[in-house]
C-alpha cells in the first residue's frame, strides 16, 4: 500500500512546481528581447511548458505503453508525438514574432500602442480591456489564422464545389432514409450522447477508473452529472426567475449540454451538416487558384488585416506584412505592396 501523502509532501511538490515554473519563465524571458510585450513572453513560456510536459508524456508512453493524453488530444488530435510536434512549431513561431526581422519591435508597437478606433473595440465586451489584453487576443487570433491558412484547399474551386454538393446531397438522402425507418429513427434519437458515452467508457477503462453496470447499459450516464447535483434553484434568482445563461453554474451549463445531446437525433444533425456543406459549395472561394503564389500567405494577410481594421480602424499594412512573414517563416519578408492588393481585393475594391 502506498504511503499517505502528507501536507509536507504537498508543500514540497508546490515548491518544486514553483521552482520549475520560475526557471521556465526566466528562460523564456532570456530568449526574448527586452522590448517584447509581456503577452508574447507569457505565450512563449506556456509553449515551453507544454513542450516539457509533452516530452515527459511521450517518454512515459514509450516506456509503459498507451498513455491517455486526454488534454492534449483536445488541442492537437493525432497522438502525443504529433501533439509535441505541433507545440514545438508553435513555440518556434512565437520566437520568430520577436526575432524574425529588426522591425518586429515597430510591428508590436502597433499592436500595443495604436489607438483602438475600430468597430470591434467599441463593443461592450471590449470595454475595459488593457494594453495587455489586446496583445493576448492578437496572439490567439494569429494562431487561429495560421490554422486556417494550413487548411488551404488544394483542389480547383469547381472540383471543390462539386464534391461539397455531392456530400450535401448524400447527407440529406441519409437523413431521409433514417426518418422513414422506425428502427433507424429509434437508434438516431440520442445517438450522439450514446457515442460520446462509449468513448468516455473507453477512456475510463484505459485509465483504470471504475465502470459500473448502469454505465454499460446506458453509456451516456458515465459522463453526465449525477441526478440531484444540479437543482432548479441553482439557475433561479430569489424571485424564482431563471438567471441569464452567463450566471448559471458551470455544472448547470454542462447538464444542459448533456440534455441537449440526449434529446437530439442523428437525422437532424445530418440535415444541418448538409446545409453547411451546401453553403461551402456555393461560397466564394477565398483562394481561387490554390496552386499559385503563396496561398497560405494570402489567407493570413486577409485574416490579420481584418483584425487590425476591426480593432484599430486601419489596415496597418507594414505590421501585417511583418507578422505574416514571421508566422510563416518566409525566406524574404513581405512588404506593404504585397499586402495592399490582397486587402483591396478582399474588401471588393
Amino acid at each position: 500500500m502506498a504511503d499517505e501523502i502528507t501536507p509536507q509532501d504537498r508543500h514540497h511538490a508546490d515548491e518544486e512546481f514553483k521552482r520549475q515554473s520560475d526557471g521556465r519563465a526566466g528562460f523564456a524571458r532570456s530568449k526574448m528581447p527586452d522590448w517584447a510585450p509581456a503577452a508574447l513572453v507569457c505565450a512563449y513560456e506556456k509553449a515551453l511548458g507544454s513542450i516539457e510536459r509533452l516530452r515527459q508524456d511521450v517518454e512515459r508512453e514509450r516506456l509503459h505503453g498507451h498513455y491517455p493524453p486526454a488534454y492534449w488530444e483536445t488541442l492537437y488530435p493525432g497522438g502525443l508525438v504529433r501533439c509535441l510536434g505541433a507545440v514545438e512549431v508553435e513555440a518556434a513561431m512565437l520566437w520568430r514574432l520577436a526575432h524574425y526581422h529588426p522591425e518586429m519591435r515597430a510591428a508590436w508597437n502597433v499592436v500595443v500602442s495604436h489607438p483602438c478606433d475600430g468597430p470591434l473595440a467599441a463593443r461592450f465586451l471590449a470595454r475595459g480591456w488593457t494594453t495587455d489584453d489586446i496583445p493576448n487576443y492578437f496572439i490567439e487570433e494569429l494562431g487561429r489564422g495560421l490554422r486556417v491558412s494550413e487548411r488551404v484547399p488544394t483542389r480547383p474551386a469547381a472540383v471543390r464545389k462539386r464534391s461539397a454538393e455531392r456530400v450535401a446531397r448524400l447527407a440529406t438522402e441519409l437523413a431521409q432514409a433514417i426518418e422513414v425507418d422506425d428502427d433507424a429513427k429509434a437508434v438516431s434519437r440520442g445517438y450522439l450522447a450514446q457515442y460520446l458515452g462509449v468513448k468516455h467508457l473507453r477512456y475510463r477503462v484505459t485509465t483504470g477508473q471504475p465502470v459500473y453496470l448502469d454505465m454499460r447499459v446506458l453509456p451516456f450516464l458515465s459522463y453526465r452529472p449525477v441526478p440531484g447535483e444540479v437543482r432548479r434553484s441553482d439557475i433561479e434568482d430569489d424571485e424564482g426567475e431563471e438567471l441569464p445563461w452567463d450566471k448559471w453554474p458551470v455544472l448547470a451549463r454542462y447538464e444542459w449540454v448533456c440534455d441537449a445531446l440526449e434529446d437530439d437525433n442523428l437525422a437532424t444533425v445530418l440535415r444541418s451538416y448538409s446545409q453547411r456543406m451546401d453553403e461551402i459549395a456555393f461560397a466564394e472561394p477565398e483562394i481561387k487558384r490554390p496552386n499559385s503564389g503563396l496561398p497560405a500567405a494570402r489567407i493570413l494577410i486577409n485574416y490579420i488585416s481584418e483584425f487590425f481594421r476591426e480593432w484599430y480602424g486601419a489596415p496597418c499594412d507594414d505590421a501585417v506584412a511583418l507578422f505574416v512573414s514571421a508566422a510563416l517563416d518566409l525566406s524574404e519578408p513581405l512588404g506593404r505592396d504585397d499586402v495592399r492588393p490582397r486587402v483591396r481585393r478582399s474588401k471588393g475594391a
